[in-house]
């Protein structure tokens, strides 16, 4: 099952291709440090923002060690012009995590998003959706770090939150059991990842109406659950509903390879099911979908094709 993570990731509007964008940048950076004292530099939260804009561009194109030094010069910019517990600062501490998760630097990670969390706290008070959105984050941390039960923790305290401030049928409520849902299943408690799932569908066919995309996700999550635990039935039918929204709507178009990755998954549940024919008929969908995302020698492409070839052998043997 998959994690609906909160994590901030800085500049998600900046243009990853926009290598002209970031050349103008530092050089705007370079004309404005040279007409500035260094003392006006250490306290200029303009030459701050502009360095959290160059951070971004490079976290995007996974330049993480450099977009980690350029997120590290506007928070000391930032520490100096406005003192170490301001709360614009939280974004910084937060952008800095992100990169270190991406990195798989675990501590430094949790050790920026506590920052930011204890800023926002003493700013906001502990039920802001901000403040919740960060205990997720470093649910997310803990979760990739296999440190289950710190993960539910914290996601259980953003829960509260959300539940306090947005309400129930909010879609982040939703989100949120998803990602209990997430721990609970990679630590093999089936029936309370079942439990929280189920209670994302719920909200998210309230809110959001029963064609919504992120419904696709939920139904897979609930089918890989259900498959788990040998009842094969039951998964194809919410595989079936997943695949019924990707075909519906223009995820098929702008992600051909969600589709192929739901086919691809039941196709599995119907050799389970003993059924080679439509296995045999979703792997061949499989490997026409693969060949024109990734070409026809992709190792996903020959995976699909190979199984639907042993699909045809075996019906052949029988």
């Amino acid at each position: 099952t998959g994690l609906a993570t909160d994590l901030d990731a800085p500049g998600k509007s900046a243009d990853r291709k926009s290598e002209e964008a970031l050349v103008l940048l530092k050089e705007a950076i370079a004309i404005y440090e040279g007409a500035q004292s260094e003392e006006m530099q250490h306290s200029d939260m303009n030459l701050a923002a502009t360095h959290d804009i160059i951070g971004s561009f490079l976290f995007n194109q996974g330049k993480y060690p450099d977009a980690v030094e350029e997120f590290k010069r506007c928070l000391s910019i930032g520490e100096k012009a406005l003192g170490k517990e301001h709360p614009r600062l939280s974004a910084a501490h937060n952008h800095l995590g992100t990169v270190y998760f991406k990195q798989g630097k675990i501590e430094a990670a949790l050790w920026h998003n506590r920052q930011s969390l204890a800023i926002e706290v003493a700013a906001l008070g502990g039920t802001h959706p901000d403040v919740a959105t960060t205990h997720s984050n470093i649910g997310s941390v803990f979760f990739n770090n296999g440190r289950y039960e710190d993960a539910v923790a914290e996601f259980e305290a953003c829960l509260a939150i959300r539940r306090e401030a947005l309400g129930e049928g909010h879609v982040d409520v939703a989100e949120t059991h998803n990602n209990i849902g997430a721990v609970r299943f990679y630590q093999g408690k089936y029936s309370e990842a079942q439990e929280q799932h189920e209670r994302c569908l719920a909200i998210k066919l309230k809110a959001l109406g029963e064609s919504h995309p992120s419904l696709a996700a939920t139904y897979a999550n609930i089918g890989t659950l259900l498959d788990t635990q040998g009842k094969h039935e039951e998964a194809l039918h919410q595989l079936e509903k997943c695949l019924a929204i990707q075909k519906s709507s223009t995820e098929e178009e702008e992600d051909p390879r969600a589709v192929g990755h739901t086919k691809f998954v039941m196709a599995r549940l119907q050799l389970k099911r003993g059924d080679l024919g439509n296995a045999g008929e979703l792997f061949r969908d499989c490997a026409g979908i693969y060949g024109r995302a990734y070409g026809e020698g992709h190792r996903q492409t020959l995976a699909a094709v190979t199984e639907a070839r042993r699909c045809l052998e075996w019906r052949q043997d029988v």
